[in-house]
């Protein structure tokens, strides 16, 4: 039994090291507008503190000068590194909960092979930092439960409040820890003091930046505006809408397998590799219904961390559901859910491991790959091109991540790059004042995204108000795409 149990200690070790690798070595070539823009701006050491990440830009600016290569690539490698070093903290967190070794071993597997991971670890996005921290957190507040050391409570809410500074959204983590830590500490006011002791720091490092970085005299209402600064700004809403929860349920699955319009145009190019979801659903029915019968009831190992795990579960997925289906809200899900089946003392290893080998298969083929060897968009020839014609105006179907690429290249350029415009006396009047104005809007290859569903018939309509002439066109991925010059009839 001794054997076994360092066998797949060992193998684990393993396992991490091989996710490690894979994040490392296959970033995304199809970097988001974030993406390039946080790189941008620790480029030109330009807004290094952003209320909703405050640490993150300038956490990659200060490590550009140990590893000074592109810092795209940096925040990508970064994202690798602290990953791979959330699957060990996790990890350490199962051998606390769970003493089964295979067990452990699956359940990292789970999160190392779920999408959100792999997407997020090749990226230069502010989710996994935040992860590894609220781990570590979460680690010391499991080992003071063992031994009621208020070391370990100190230092787990250090960590989640370092979270916190790293993105604003594990406030919640912190938060439901603290009511966990007060409905059920054996000395609750003591133990939540000791915890949330940390937590000034927040508010102290948000003024510091306010009042020394930004240069904005103090008040309360200046003070509140930059905490919340995503929701003044537009950047982030609180809604329910029809398409958001349609968005939020395609957000649930893509936490676990990709699903994406780039899945579409790459199975048209290949369509040999259309086996890979065809098989993949045919095994996982034939597999459901062959061990349907091995799935046993739930028993748990400990039931107040079961109500701590499914709270932060439930918490995350409601907070996505207001926040229009939004998937980034839900990346720290399968290391909920891990923490969650490391309470589930019957879990079938078997059945997991057949989960697991379908989604990494899924995942590696049908996304980590295709990312990483192809672009599926022709953005880096319109920057180029924009770049060039500093004082005409571009109406990008893209448009987020060609003006970041447009900052990201030159950091004097003003922005000229929009989403497309649809208030034709504004149009008129850019028209009139000599300014060209050029658009991909009108046909622009084959792009499914949120805004093309929203806006992508609109457009169309709108500019057959106008004259326009194709002057240029891009191949690329995704199909050839076409830019237009607007102009008055």
């Amino acid at each position: 039994m001794n054997e076994i149990l360092s066998k797949y200690n060992s193998k684990t070790y393993f396992l991490i090291l091989f996710f490690g690798v894979i994040y490392a070595l296959l970033p995304t070539a199809n970097s988001s507008m974030d993406a390039i823009v946080y790189a941008a701006d620790a480029k030109w050491s330009k807004d290094l503190f952003q209320s909703h990440h405050l640490f993150y830009t300038a956490f990659l600016y200060l490590i550009h000068f140990l590893v000074p290569i592109d810092f795209l690539a940096l925040g990508k490698l970064i994202n690798a590194v602290f990953a791979a070093a959330s699957l060990l903290v996790l990890w350490k967190c199962l051998t606390i909960l769970q003493k089964d070794t295979q067990k452990q071993f699956w359940i990292v597997a789970f999160v190392g092979s779920s999408f959100a991971i792999f997407r997020f670890a090749t990226e230069n996005e502010t989710y996994i930092l935040p992860i590894f921290f609220s781990l570590l957190g979460t680690y010391h507040y499991l080992k003071f439960d063992n031994d009621q050391k208020k070391t370990q409570l100190f230092v787990a809410g250090f960590w989640l409040t370092l979270a916190c500074l790293f993105h604003q959204l594990h406030f919640f983590w912190w938060f439901i820890l603290l009511l966990f830590i007060f409905f059920s500490a054996k000395k609750p006011l003591k133990s939540t003091f000791i915890y949330a002791s940390t937590a000034v720091l927040v508010p102290v490092f948000y003024y510091l930046v306010l009042v020394f970085y930004r240069n904005v005299d103090f008040t309360f209402s200046t003070y509140f505006a930059f905490i919340f600064e995503s929701f003044s700004h537009g950047k982030a809403t609180i809604e329910i809408k029809w398409l958001g929860i349609t968005r939020w349920l395609v957000s649930i699955f893509r936490t676990f397998f990709n699903l994406h319009y780039t899945q579409y145009i790459f199975l048209q190019k290949f369509p040999f590799f259309w086996i890979i979801p065809i098989s993949m659903i045919c095994v996982s029915m034939f597999l459901f219904f062959r061990n349907v019968q091995k799935i046993k009831s739930l028993t748990f190992i400990n039931i107040k961390f079961y109500y701590l795990f499914l709270s932060l579960i439930g918490c995350f997925l409601c907070f996505a559901l207001v926040s229009f289906g939004n998937s980034e809200f839900m990346v720290m899900l399968p290391f909920l859910i891990a923490l969650f089946f490391g309470l589930y003392t019957n879990l079938n290893t078997k059945i997991l491991s057949y989960f697991v080998g379908i989604q990494f298969v899924w995942n590696i083929i049908l996304g980590v790959l295709p990312y990483h060897f192809i672009k599926f968009r022709a953005d880096n020839y319109w920057a180029k091109k924009i770049e060039n014609q500093p004082n005409s105006i571009f109406y990008m179907t893209n448009y987020g991540e060609i003006s970041g690429l447009v900052y990201l290249n030159n950091q004097n350029l003003k922005q000229n790059v929009f989403f497309s415009l649809l208030e034709k006396s504004k149009m008129d009047s850019l028209l009139v004042s000599n300014i060209n104005i050029y658009t991909d809007c009108i046909k622009s290859g084959n792009v499914i995204n949120t805004e093309s569903i929203l806006f992508g018939k609109k457009n169309q309509a709108f500019y057959k108000n106008y004259k326009t002439i194709c002057i240029d066109s891009a191949e690329s991925f995704s199909g050839k795409e076409y830019l237009y010059q607007v102009f008055l009839k």
